[in-house]
Formats: structure tokens, sequence, C-alpha cells
């Protein structure tokens, strides 16, 4: 297939998305398109010689059946490595010799964030406005570029502290705002969540996800583009531990995968055969190692940039990327924070500064001349953002004793979808090896069914890979 043919909608009109248009990837150019760097890896957008829209091409909506190892790391993980996404993480950082300060932002690279950001807001898109830092990041951006924020909206996956806290912001700055709680049908379920996986290039957890078209149908003449904070983490040392000076060393990478990578749990492992488990291991912490460019780490500092690259380059790159292409098919979203702004602001310091608040110092001295807006987003509540049980579960991530708890709708849609037999059967062939031996424990798959409130992510995983391999039809 060359560049340009088989556009996602079928048509010759191009599916225009935006998703800022700096999100890191090499396509071919041909006569008609020219190369573009994009930061979400398999994203295909291209983009006009005469800068016109960029368009997605169809390698995205082709089925791509998964393999035993990637079906691995859907389990284990939540998202697919690729060490070829890494080749700029195993150079050395050019920081990590020469810079020994730089906690504030460039004047000019701040106002180039805030611009791009604004820009985001130009015919007044709806702000996804989850409560958490990144949404307001994203707001405070917004202000700060003269924007206008007119309209916004949180989705209610039963976690009531961050839906209390965007009520709060959107009637502080006077935002028409609407909160919407996901309503699950069984007549719809199965097809919602095979369209959206589809959407996704067959890589989206359709347990996760599949229950997000029916949010937007909901939201349908509330806003046809959407303007959130993905992508911000990566300026957080989201993959920090208090155990990192250990975790460098030779012989510790394993507990690292185990305890700060991998899912918090063994249920992954419990759908395995025993004469399969172990191989996969070793090829998954290979995989990651080299990721990593494990063998040329040789410090501390070099360690920590490796973590949030592989944040950037991996779990971002196959994990966002996924869960845009897939809502891509219901509306416009638009993602400032994978700008290359975001990203060289992110990265202008060193590892040990990179924290959530320096988010919140960006915020403040972007409107440091609009403190109303400021006390709106960061006031009052930011020294108890989080309550004690949630400030124990962060602590407990961090050094790897984590929660196995997920958002009550992944519970409720996993209990919806295994009770549809067209899935359970899918699922089931899936155990059977009827398109391959993948390892699997057909029993032990079959009681995760009997329980899917237990195992809603793993039900997720087969589920998706039973989708791209036809064993389940929308």
């Amino acid at each position: 297939m060359s560049p340009g043919d088989g556009l996602v909608d079928g048509t010759d009109t191009p599916l225009v998305l935006a998703h800022n248009g700096l999100i890191r990837l090499h396509i071919l150019q041909s006569e008609e398109l020219t190369r573009n760097e994009l930061f979400v890896v398999s994203l295909c957008f291209w983009e006009r010689l005469d800068g016109g829209n960029r368009v997605m091409s169809s390698s995205m909506t082709e089925s791509t059946p998964v393999s035993a190892d990637e079906l691995f790391q859907d389990l284990v993980l939540g998202f697919r490595t690729n060490p070829e996404n890494a080749v700029t993480s195993v150079e050395k950082s050019r920081w990590c010799s020469d810079l020994t300060n730089g906690a504030g932002v460039s004047g000019e690279l701040c106002d180039r964030l805030v611009n791009a950001t604004a820009q985001q807001f130009r015919d007044d898109p709806a702000l996804e406005l989850t409560g958490g830092f990144d949404s307001r990041l994203v707001a405070a951006l917004a202000l700060a570029g003269g924007a206008t924020l007119k309209r916004g909206f949180t989705i209610d996956v039963g976690e009531g502290d961050d839906v209390d806290r965007a009520r709060e912001i959107a009637s502080a700055l006077r935002i028409e705002h609407r909160v919407v709680v996901p309503v699950i049908s069984e007549k719809s379920a199965l097809e919602d969540a095979f369209e959206f996986v589809r959407a996704s290039g067959w890589r989206a957890n359709c347990v996760n996800y599949g229950w997000l078209p029916s949010v937007y149908r909901t939201l349908e003449g509330f806003r046809t583009a959407q303007v959130g904070g993905v992508g911000g983490e990566i300026a957080t040392g989201f993959y920090r531990s208090p155990l990192d000076r250990c975790y460098w060393m030779r012989g510790f990478f394993p507990l690292w995968c185990e305890w700060r990578v991998n899912r918090p749990s063994r249920v992954a492992d419990r759908l395995y055969r025993s004469d399969a488990i172990k191989g996969f291991r070793s090829r998954h912490i290979d995989n990651v190692s080299r990721c990593f460019g494990l063998e040329s780490i040789s410090s501390e500092t070099e360690w920590l940039d490796r973590c949030d690259r592989f944040y950037r380059d991996q779990r971002i790159a196959s994990w966002a990327e996924a869960a845009l292409a897939g809502s891509s098919r219901w509306y416009e979203p638009r993602m400032p924070l994978l700008s290359r702004e975001y990203e060289q602001w992110a990265f202008e310091v060193q590892p040990r500064l990179r924290e959530r608040k320096r988010q919140v110092n960006l915020a403040k001295e972007c409107l440091a001349s609009s403190q109303g807006q400021l006390a709106a987003l960061f006031g009052a509540r930011t020294p108890k953002e989080k309550s004690l049980p949630r400030r124990v579960r962060s602590l407990m991530n961090r050094i790897g004793l984590r929660s196995t708890t997920v958002p009550p709708v992944f519970s409720r849609y996993a209990t919806v979808l295994a009770r549809i037999p067209e899935f359970s059967r899918g699922v089931l062939r899936l155990a059977r090896g009827e398109v391959g031996d993948l390892g699997l424990n057909e029993r032990a798959i079959q009681s995760a069914l009997c329980n899917p409130e237990q195992s809603s992510h793993e039900l997720g995983a087969l589920g998706t890979a039973a989708m791209s391999l036809g064993l389940i039809a929308g």
C-alpha cells in the first residue's frame, strides 16, 4: 500500500485528526506527501506539502493478529514494548554530564508551549476536565495564551474525588460543564467494544476502553473536538521509586520490571500453563531490557532518565496511540501535552527535577497575572490533592506494593461482556489454541470468565486478541 491509499473512512476525503501534529514517527514520502515527525510511534499521520491537514493512513484499521509474546505483554504490562521505539533513549542524554540546574523554563519555550496549547482551543472544543493535574495544566496554559474555555466535561468512572474537583474548577472558571456517567447496555456492549478495538488498530484493551463509545454518543452535539491532558506524566517521573538507587545496578532489573512496570497482580501468570510461563517471562524481561538499553547505563541519573524515556517511548507510544486512534472514530482528539514544546520542557532539566510540583510551578509562572484563574485551578485544594487512602496507595505503588483496584466501570463492563455468549466463546477458543498455541491455561480462563470483576484487565486483553484473530465478531 502506498501512502494515501485507503483512508480510514473509506472515501476520498481524508479523516482529519489533531494530536497537535507533533508525534515522533518517520513515514514514507511520496510525490504528494512529505515526511513529518510525530510523537506517537505508530499513529500514521501525513502532512501535505502545502501545509494542509494531516490525515491518518488505513494501516490502523487493518487486522494485525496478536502474537503470543504481544498477548503476554498486553496481560502483564497493558501495552506492547518495541525496542525500535527507543533509538534515542539508548544514546547518552546531553544533560547527564553538562546540565546541573535549570529548575525553571526558558521564556521562549514557555511562550511557544502556551501559544501551541491556546491554539488547540481556536474553535471552541470541549476540555476533558478529569480533575487531575494534567487537564488542569492544559487549562492553565490555554488561559495564559488568551484562549476562552467555554465547555468541558468529566467522565465519572466511579472515583468521586476527581469528579468533585472537576465540578469545583468548572464552576470557578464559569465553564459549561457536564458529568457523564457511563451507561452500559448488554445490547450494545460487544458491538461497541469491537468497534473501538478495530479503530485502535486491534490493540486497545476491549474492557478498559470498549465502554467509551456509549459516552461519546452521549456527548454528540456537545462537542466535535476535545482537548485533553494525555502525555502530561512524561514530565513527572512516572516510574520513579525510592529504590531507584538499587534498580539500575546489575541483577536488579527483573525486580524493577516486577514491581514498577508489570501490572500489580499475578493474575496473568495463572492464565498460562506452567510449562509456558517461564519462557514468556524471560522474553518479556529481555524485551524491556533492550528498550532501556540496559547494558549501557552507568549511573543512577542515567537510569532515572531512561525510566522517563521508557514511559514516553513505550507506554505513551503504545497505550496512548491506540486509545487516541480508537477515540478518533467518534471525535477529533487534541493533546497539547504530546507536543514537541511540552516534551522539550519536560526533558530540559535533570531527572530528579521532573515532578508534579514543576507542573504547578509552570502554571503559576504562566498565570502570574491571573491569580483568580490560578486559584481556581491550583488553589486551596492543592495541598490535599489526595485523601489519606489514596496517598497510601500512591506510596505503595512507588515501592512496588501496588493496589489491584480498578475503576468500577471496568469491572461492570467486564461482567457484562462475560455474560455475552459470543464473547466468552471467542475467549475460550483462544485459550484452546484454535488459532495456534499461545500457552494459555483453558481452565484458569474459564474461571476468570466466571469471576470477571476480579480479572477485568485480563479479560480485556484476551478479548482484544480474540477479536484481532477473528474469533469474536462485532
